[in-house]
């Protein structure tokens, strides 16, 4: 059960840090 939602919040973080990313090289286009 742990593991699952610590698994969740990676995935959620992951998914954050790549529409940040996207929205940095959208800015510098």
């Amino acid at each position: 059960m742990l593991t699952q939602t610590i698994r969740e919040v990676q995935e959620v973080k992951k998914m954050l840090g790549a529409s940040n990313e996207w929205q940095w090289h959208e800015f510098w286009k």
